[in-house]
């Protein structure tokens, strides 16, 4: 534990996996995390690669970017200087 009584290192809050960003089709995802990974932002996509059928929309596939925690502000600008932005709906 540091001095302020908060763990550091593995399996710390630091480590665990926050989403960054949501997108509608995962080749969007996945053009993201190609940027995140060139600037050495480790991340992942998941979300179901099949897609689920909503009534009225048809075929659906949320896919979302999750990094750690301590590399979220990185990533957003990351993003940000590439001109990517997630899906605003949920």
């Amino acid at each position: 534990m540091t001095e302020s009584g908060s763990e550091s290192g593995p399996g710390s809050d630091e480590d665990r996996a926050v989403e960054l960003a949501a997108f509608q089709y995962r080749h969007e995802a996945e053009l993201a995390l190609g940027f995140l990974e060139k600037a050495g932002v480790r991340a992942v996509v998941v979300g179901d690669a099949a897609g689920e059928i909503q009534f009225g929309k048809g075929f659906s596939s949320r896919s979302r970017l999750l990094v750690r925690a301590r590399d979220r502000e990185q990533g957003e600008e990351v993003l940000r200087q590439a001109g990517i932005q997630g899906s605003e709906d949920s």
